[in-house]
């Protein structure tokens, strides 16, 4: 049981400053009841460019700084709840923030998120970096397994952020708000899972095969996320002459939202973004989401995997099972694998699987850098497969 007297002493939001994709650096901190006056002029401020986005009409907001100072001050005091607030020097151009019904126990393991920034920060990242920081919090806090949400179903960019950062659309409510000359706009409900332990068992469907010596591979799940950003900035370098993404990757938002649109891939098509993992440690990933083409029943196989654990055949052994589960339950004619010609180690896992190189693939890819690499293109048909284990 959770001691609810003293779990807001143990997960604080630690203050951080943040470098937003146009230059400008924002500071995220908690909310005070001593921010009461900056909050009420924000949202004076923003109120006519947000208003078509929230559920409320601008003559309908009498917030008072006193009324501000209250709402603040017994937000502290929530357990679960956060206001969290984006300042650029003394001046607040951002406020997400969690609310919870602590006092009911059926529903005090949920938070509801609200979000807003003022207008001269959108398409800075702003909404991005919020949403991201108090992703981070709620997953450390021992109060919190789902975050739920609410938005416009027009409101595009709004629902690619949400989708980006691991939230799923669960539903729409046709006419959910009903405005002044009489139009309506339908709402979007979406949540979050953000205890691992609650949040992400197993789905019936899910793609999960022990291989034995607690070697596993499974589905990517959101709880992953974490690890996998980390074991990733541990292997950027390494990884930087074969992969065109890692150079991209800079938070663990972005890999929320990876696997958000791989789990939705596995979903729609079958795809599969699959973790190698070893006694609970995520070691790397087997994926069977490029050029995935079940029509033609084709698809394509890419691995990696953590240097640290090279040289022990891991790949070689997740790859055979995904071969195995492409042809025996995908219903797969064939399976291709391409790599860089000059990438030794994942050239000698599809020969060890019986592939048989089809092709030298000239200036197949074109690197940031300008380089341009030539891929070899190995594949493997049904009926050329043995199941017969890899060595």
């Amino acid at each position: 049981m959770i001691n609810r007297e003293n779990v807001r002493a143990t997960t604080p939001f630690r203050t951080k400053e943040v470098k937003l994709s146009d230059g400008r650096q924002v500071m995220l901190r908690s909310g005070t009841p001593g921010d009461a006056a900056a909050l009420l002029s924000y949202m004076h401020g923003c109120l006519p460019d947000i208003s078509p986005f929230i559920e409320m009409d601008v003559d309908e907001f009498v917030h008072t700084e006193e009324s501000e100072h209250e709402w603040l001050a017994v937000q502290e005091g929530v357990v679960g709840a956060l206001v969290l607030l984006a300042l650029e020097g003394d001046r607040i151009v951002g406020i997400t923030n969690c609310s919870c019904n602590s006092s009911r126990r059926r529903i005090a393991h949920i938070g509801h998120i609200g979000m807003s920034a003022d207008k001269s920060h959108w398409g800075s990242g702003l909404g991005g970096a919020m949403l991201g920081a108090l992703i981070d919090w709620a997953e450390g806090h021992p109060a919190l397994e789902l975050l739920e949400l609410d938005v416009y179903a027009d409101n595009e960019r709004a629902r690619s952020l949400y989708l980006g950062q691991g939230f799923v659309e669960i539903g729409k409510v046709p006419g959910r708000a009903r405005f002044a000359d009489g139009s309506r706009k339908d709402g979007v409900t979406m949540f979050r899972r953000v205890d691992g332990s609650l949040g992400d068992q197993p789905a019936p469907n899910d793609f999960h095969e022990y291989l034995g010596d607690g070697l596993t591979l499974r589905q990517l799940r959101y709880s992953d996320a974490r690890q996998l950003f980390e074991l990733y900035v541990r292997n950027r370098e390494r990884m930087r002459p074969y992969f065109r993404w890692p150079l991209t990757v800079e938070r663990v938002g972005q890999v929320r939202g990876a696997i958000a649109e791989c789990n939705e891939h596995f979903s729609a098509s079958q795809r599969v973004n699959a973790a190698l993992e070893e006694d609970g440690e995520l070691l790397g990933l087997i994926f069977m989401n490029h050029n995935h083409d079940p029509v033609n029943r084709r698809t394509e196989l890419a691995y990696w995997v953590d240097g640290a654990a090279e040289g022990r055949g891991l790949v070689t052994r997740g790859c055979n099972a995904m071969v195995r589960y492409a042809f025996e339950t995908l219903g797969m004619n064939r399976i291709d694998i391409t790599a860089d010609v000059t990438n030794v180690r994942s050239l000698a896992v599809p020969e060890r699987l019986g592939f048989t190189q089809e092709a030298v693939l000239k200036q197949w890819l074109r690197f940031p850098d300008g380089r341009l690499v030539d891929m070899a293109n190995y594949r493997l048909l049904c009926e050329d497969w043995k199941d017969e284990g890899a060595e």
